[in-house]
């Protein structure tokens, strides 16, 4: 009959590990594989009923994990040189750098940049919110750009409500 093997593992270990857990989506059997324990344990150090000390250092390593990511992106975007752009590795390096970016974003809890689509529709609404100051203003009529904002928001939120279908 085989001993089983007892291994002790730091909250540092647990919280590397929750925070993997976070990376991958809360897939457990991948990172469970990943970092070579088993599902059952990583799903009793999520459910905090191994550890509950781990807690306090998940934002310790989080932040860690961050700043490792943060340098490796820096390597990478360093590393290109003008004879590298010639070459395709550039764009690996690239493609390394941003991916490194993101996750260093998502785990400092930082939102994503503004896609195209979402500073257009920031643009447009600045500009209809000018054009209502303008012409509240030829109209003898103060009006300022949060309040003309604000009330094109109102407006979205009534037409969207009425757009729907009632849930009854």
């Amino acid at each position: 009959m085989s001993k089983r093997r007892v291994i002790q593992r730091t909250d540092a270990d647990v919280a590397r590990a929750l925070v993997l857990l976070e990376a991958n989506n809360g897939n457990i059997r991948q990172t469970a594989a990943k970092i070579g324990i088993s599902p059952s344990t990583l799903r009793g150090w999520r459910d905090k009923t191994y550890r509950q000390d781990a807690d306090a250092k998940v934002a310790e390593v989080r932040e860690d994990m961050a700043g490792a990511l943060e340098i490796l992106a820096c390597k990478f975007i360093l590393g290109i040189t003008p004879e590298k752009i010639a070459d395709t590795k550039a764009r690996d390096s690239l493609v390394c750098a941003a991916v490194a970016i993101d996750k260093m974003r998502l785990l400092r809890e930082q939102p994503p940049p503004a896609t195209e689509a979402e500073q257009s529709i920031a643009e447009s609404m600045r500009s209809a919110a000018e054009a209502m100051v303008a012409m509240a203003k030829a109209a003898g009529r103060q009006l300022s750009i949060e309040q003309a904002t604000a009330t094109m928001r109102s407006i979205q939120l009534k037409e969207s409500e009425l757009a729907s279908p009632k849930v009854q």
